[in-house]
């Protein structure tokens, strides 16, 4: 027998843990009960115990301090933390120092008894070759009732069965307090994803064990209701009342359910989530339709925000009110407000940007779509100093990949606002240097005079500095010389003219200021790649593509 030693300052959990399981049929013996982390240390040397389940909160020493002192003596022993929901940084502590698992008081169950007792017992046995294996009964119940039945439903969830076949032969067994006349499918969707960063797999694992273990306390005190894990942080809930009731009245209970549920989410977790709830169904066949449904009401969620509970009725309603983009041309006016380090133009474009996203009833897909488009350009325009700077301060990632992971509306305008922020604090540093001000100062008379001939030394005078200063700091801060740059402003605004087809290629040779259309032709294609004729023919082509 492998000897137990339980440590709890709660008469009654401890009478509970007593008599959930039969301690000897399992392969244990419950040889001690402690009182308090000091107690229960004078105990743990006493009878040497191979198995400790202890709280963590208790007087006189707390079960952590217990934990470590017991470790110094004896590192083989196993423990096993009795924690509350509140209790979660000090699980995490727990297990830093060694806890091989944990399990939350206010459900404590025979199944998940029995299950964290075989699971520790294959431990202690491989981890101790002194133990003889003979003495110790074979336990056959490998696999809890309740992961069966999560095992079932996932099944019939995620698969359109033909027939009953396979559902009839397993029903029996898994002994589900269902009403199969009035099921549904709810979806509880949260925002874990913010937490991968902060937390190791361990605790994301702790953390996730812990919400589904809320839901599953909360649910059930409202109708016969079973979870499991749909995907990370996301949780799919199976249940129907315990009665035929009307479905206005059902509804409301529900609305009571989900409120509890994201409250105590907050509260204990502090996580934040939304539900969505599928129409009633009769039958375990139409459960995978009833999930497709829950996924589509949680659609909304993007627009709705945390907190909300979404019934399937609401789509079509809801649905109608997004979607008819109104599309912002940023290729041209962000790099050339960056191009000039233009500030008040920037944050007047993302002002826009923002004002399209709340008012210009944008799907989510264009809304993604905007943002991708924003951050690239700002990226490829702001260069290589600005994306080691911006990855640094969110996680090494680029934005457009954080952004992608962000559900709610509210999570991206929040993004775009510190992404601006960012930003200028990145460009205001750059405006304390004078020698930047001076080359932007450059670069703005040229872009606003690039129809005419800009000379160096006409440039250099509107700044009052030599000609020769200015171009050494030019070259110095752009990589490029004086007449290089003026050139490359000059095709940019060539290509414009030559996509929009209303000019010829000599009338935008000499509104350019070149001296002739051959010398032009040139100087386009040494910097584009190809001639201006080639350009023409390549945008038709792309225009009758697209």
């Amino acid at each position: 027998m492998l000897k137990v030693l339980l440590v709890e300052d709660e008469t009654l959990v401890k009478v509970g843990i007593n008599s959930l399981v039969n301690w000897r049929d399992m392969g244990f013996k419950v040889v001690a009960e402690g009182s308090n982390g000091e107690h229960g240390l004078s105990l743990i040397k006493e009878y040497q115990p191979d198995l400790v389940i202890t709280d963590i909160v208790m007087p006189k020493m707390n079960g952590i301090d217990m934990m470590r002192k017991a470790k110094e003596y004896n590192p083989d022993i196993t423990f096993i933390i009795l924690s509350s929901y509140n209790e979660f940084d000090l699980v995490k502590q727990a297990m830093k120092y060694g806890a091989w698992d944990y399990i939350l008081k206010l459900n404590i169950s025979e199944e998940s008894m029995k299950e964290m007792l075989i699971n520790v017992k294959e431990k202690i046995i491989s981890s101790n070759k002194k133990i003889n294996d003979e003495t110790m009964p074979i336990v056959y119940d490998t696999q809890s009732t309740s992961i069966m039945r999560q095992e079932f439903l996932k099944s019939i969830l995620e698969n359109n069965f033909d027939d009953r076949k396979y559902i009839d032969a397993k029903l029996p067994s898994m002994k589900l307090e269902l009403n199969e006349a009035m099921m549904k499918v709810g979806l509880v969707n949260t925002n874990l994803y913010l937490s991968e960063s902060k937390y190791n797999d361990k605790d994301l694992k702790l953390l996730d064990f812990m919400i589904i273990e809320i839901l599953n306390e909360i649910g059930n005190e409202f109708f016969n209701c079973y979870f499991l894990k749909l995907s990370f942080g996301a949780y799919v809930m199976v249940f129907s009342p315990e009665v035929p009731a009307k479905a206005q009245e059902t509804n409301g209970q529900i609305k009571i359910m989900g409120n509890t549920m994201l409250e105590m989410l907050k509260k204990y977790v502090n996580i934040d989530a939304a539900i969505s709830i599928s129409d009633t169904y009769d039958s375990y066949l139409s459960l995978p339709q009833a999930l497709a449904q829950a996924k589509e009401a949680m659609d909304i969620l993007f627009y709705k925000g945390y907190g909300s509970i979404i019934f399937f009725d609401d789509v079509s309603e809801k649905n109608s009110s997004y979607g008819g983009s109104k599309q912002i041309n940023l290729k041209e006016s962000l790099p050339k407000a960056i191009e000039i380090c233009d500030l008040t133009l920037i944050n007047n474009i993302f002002d826009s940007i923002v004002y399209n996203i709340q008012s210009a009833n944008m799907s989510k897909h264009e809304i993604y779509e905007l943002c991708n488009q924003t951050f690239c350009l700002c990226d490829i325009h702001l260069g290589e100093e600005w994306q080691i700077d911006s990855k640094a301060q969110i996680e090494d990632k680029p934005a457009v990949e954080t952004v992608y992971k962000l559900q709610t509306l509210r999570e991206i305008l929040e993004f775009i606002k510190n992404y601006r922020n960012r930003m200028n604090n990145f460009l205001g540093r750059k405006h304390d240097d004078e020698k930047h001000n001076l080359v932007w100062g450059a670069k703005k008379y040229i872009i606003n005079n690039c129809m005419g001939t800009p000379k160096l030394k006409e440039v250099a005078d509107s700044l009052n500095i030599s000609a020769g200063y200015l171009s050494s700091i030019f070259t110095k801060y752009t990589g490029m010389c004086f007449t290089d740059y003026v050139n490359k402003v000059k095709i940019d605004e060539a290509k414009k003219m030559l996509k929009d087809g209303q000019r010829k290629i000599y009338e935008i040779s000499y509104l350019l200021g070149y001296e002739n259309a051959c010398y032009f032709s040139k100087i386009f294609k040494k910097i584009t790649g190809c001639s201006p004729t080639e350009f023409v023919k390549n945008t038709v082509s792309d225009n009758l593509y697209n």
